[in-house]
């Protein structure tokens, strides 16, 4: 249940911001996916009480369509971090960042210290409803997910701008 909180947070998150905002076609990334990624942080945290979080988030303006699918990846990647990363009450770190790095790319990455994902699984093929959910989210986007492994798991999300993606 807290879940499905977290995701209709995440949407309502995202009119209170443009709201508040001068714009109202567009906000500010980094108000709004920092004040997300606390609120996920608070809300599912569980036994993971010794796992940092922290955030390089841009100050990029971004659409509302491109901030809802954002916000709900971030919100899917964040909860399964501390849900399967770091078990028993495991110490570790979580960094999210949301940037451009080219001119016309941008790059949403979750990234933790944790377990990992174990090799065998197939990203590609796995059928959870937050894996599903977050490819379907990313194709609407028109991006491009990756996973590694190496050192616990980091997913990163590129995608480009387009003039009607709302990434300025």
């Amino acid at each position: 249940m807290n879940e499905a909180k977290d995701r209709i947070w995440s949407m309502a998150l995202v009119h209170e911001t443009l709201y508040r905002s001068k714009n109202l076609a567009q906000i500010n990334a980094s108000v709004y996916l920092g004040r997300l990624v606390m609120n996920i942080a608070g809300s599912v945290r569980g036994e993971a009480r010794n796992v940092s979080v922290d955030t390089e988030i841009e100050e990029l303006a971004i659409g509302i369509d491109v901030a809802v699918n954002c916000g709900l990846i971030l919100n899917e990647l964040l909860s399964n971090c501390f849900k399967h990363a770091f078990p028993d009450g495991r110490d570790g770190e979580v960094k999210i960042s949301f940037s451009r790095i080219k001119r016309d790319l941008v790059e949403l990455a979750v990234t933790d210290n944790g377990v990992g994902i174990p090799p065998e699984l197939d990203i590609a093929k796995v059928t959870t409803f937050g894996l599903d959910l977050v490819k379907e989210l990313v194709s609407r986007i028109k991006g491009e997910i990756s996973c590694d492994r190496n050192h616990g798991t980091e997913f990163r999300i590129r995608f480009r701008e387009a003039p009607d993606s709302g990434v300025m």
